[in-house]
């Protein structure tokens, strides 16, 4: 799971949080696998409509997840000190996100030709995803590739780091802790007051929140006082999602605040985590790898799907759409794996050996050596 330009040596445990971040894609599929199943009634879906109700929270989990491994790569590197490294550091995160929300944006626009979709297609909202700004207006308003919020929110989260990790930098684990808290008080309340009815509603303040959270997540684990047993990582992750299922039947919402403290708990206790749990998650490590492109083309795939699904008049058939949830996945899953093969790998690659304050640091010695070269002739 290691960011680009970070650290090459890493704890075991964090093969493990990769592999969370595949589990965490899936839900988030099951979620907008809503898509094919809407128009099934009869109860025969109704289990794995419970299980994916709450599945936008997935995104919630990769913001504590990210802020984690932000803070692991970048935490000490006293990016606030110049504005060539935190200039280095942004080109770094839009080496690893930027390449594939371009594909994800164009398959997204080529697939219009085959289904009518409720997003923003409007030029200033174009614009505002190529920025990765079309979160920040604040609106919860579905644009381009309308899963690339989340990218935008993230891409605010960045400009923050720098600031964030310096503050905390002298923080205790227990400092830290009480700070979570409050931190999830806070998103509570916003869940509260706010009408959240769509996944991107209140996504800068679930970063700005979640994020953070992550970066202290990294201060405790770091600190090394605290130490979660197996059985008490099991039992509050089952009090909690429990209590999210329930909570989210409801319809209050407050799953949207406790969840991600059960995402604070996993992370810190899978990056802490060794033997057959540890090894049980890296198992999924590819699927952890492959899942930002996942994640940025299984909205498409799905909606595709359940294009064909109506022109085939299958929506309420058992049969068509087990189908196509398996053929779904399939896809997304394929899709997921040649873009990153063909364009977020390399394309990381292509932009990391061409850092600009590194390239702009060569002009200047190649001109101060033609300059002595002068000199000296």
């Amino acid at each position: 799971m290691r960011a680009a330009g970070g650290p090459v040596n890493q704890p075991k445990g964090l093969r493990a949080l990769t592999g969370l971040r595949g589990i965490a894609a899936l839900w988030v599929f099951l979620f907008h696998a809503e898509l094919l199943t809407a128009d099934m009634t009869d109860g025969s879906f109704d289990f794995l409509k419970m299980v994916a109700s709450a599945g936008y929270l997935g995104v919630d989990l990769f913001f504590v997840l990210s802020g984690f491994v932000i803070a692991y790569n970048y935490a000490d590197l006293e990016l606030h000190r110049s504005v060539s490294k935190f200039s280095d550091f942004l080109w770094k995160r839009l080496a690893r996100i930027y390449p594939a929300h371009l594909a994800g944006l164009a398959i997204f626009a080529a697939s219009l030709i085959f289904y009518r979709t409720d997003s923003d297609l409007s030029l200033p909202a174009l614009i505002q995803s190529l920025t990765l700004t079309q979160a920040w207006d604040l609106s919860g308003s579905s644009k381009w590739n309308p899963v690339a919020w989340s990218i935008s929110c993230e891409f605010a989260a960045y400009l923050i780091f720098p600031l964030f990790a310096v503050v905390t930098r002298a923080w205790s684990a227990r400092f830290s802790l009480l700070v979570i808290i409050i931190l999830f008080m806070t998103l509570f309340l916003a869940y509260r007051e706010a009408d959240a009815n769509w996944p991107s509603a209140l996504g800068i303040q679930r970063v700005l929140v979640e994020f953070p959270a992550g970066v202290l997540v990294y201060r405790i684990w770091k600190d090394k006082r605290v130490s979660l047993s197996v059985a008490t990582l099991l039992s509050l992750s089952g009090l909690l999602v429990v209590s999210s299922v329930y909570d989210h039947l409801l319809g209050y919402k407050a799953s949207g605040a406790h969840v991600p403290v059960l995402a604070c708990v996993a992370v810190y206790g899978l990056a802490t985590s060794q033997g057959a749990l540890e090894r049980t998650m890296a198992r999924f490590e590819y699927a952890g790898r492959i899942s930002y492109s996942f994640y940025l083309v299984h909205l498409t795939v799905l909606s595709l799907v359940e294009a064909l699904l109506v022109r085939l008049h299958a929506t309420q058939s058992h049969v068509a759409v087990a189908l196509s949830l398996l053929l779904s996945l399939a896809a997304a899953t394929l899709l997921a794996d040649l873009l990153y093969r063909y364009v977020e790998s390399p394309a990381r690659r292509a932009m990391m050996s061409n850092i600009p304050s590194h390239s702009l640091q060569s002009i200047r010695q190649s001109l101060r050596r033609a300059v002595k070269l002068f000199s000296y002739r």
